[in-house]
């Protein structure tokens, strides 16, 4: 007979398997979910970091193209704000591990809104490997 696994299953569904069998089956499925996730991977990886480059490099073209206008800025700061900020009183934050992020975010709140840099105040939480790497952020030149 030449019958699909599949067909197989179906037809045979409603009948129970002995315990030990229903054991033996999901050891082999749970190793061959451990086996294929260990192939996969690699893949997986290489495929991410592709779309991750391609899409920065796609996001830089668009940056290129922009007009240099203050309303880009604000933009920019609105995007950033929606993303990753919040405000509270009379403060506004923007958390990100991207010091170049940061530094736009200060650099723009003094171009766009006149800012005084006296007033900003900073909060830094360091991951251990920007303490090993030495990270240096420079936000205020």
């Amino acid at each position: 007979m030449n019958i699909s696994k599949s067909t197989l299953s179906h037809w045979l569904r409603d009948i129970p398997l002995q315990a030990e069998h229903e054991t033996r089956l999901k050891e082999r499925l749970r190793a061959n979910r451990a086996s294929f996730a260990a192939r996969a991977w690699s893949t997986n990886r290489q495929r991410y970091s592709q779309a991750r480059e391609a899409a920065y490099k796609a996001g830089a073209d668009v940056a290129s193209r922009l007009p240099d206008d203050v309303s880009v800025d604000e933009l920019a700061l609105a995007m950033l704000y929606l993303g990753e900020g919040s405000k509270s009183g009379n403060r506004v934050q923007l958390a990100s591990t991207d010091a170049g992020i940061l530094r736009y975010f200060v650099q723009a709140l003094v171009h766009v809104y006149m800012v005084d840099v006296s007033r900003l105040s900073f909060r830094l939480n360091l991951v251990e490997a920007a303490r090993q790497g030495g990270t240096v952020l420079t936000l205020v030149e």
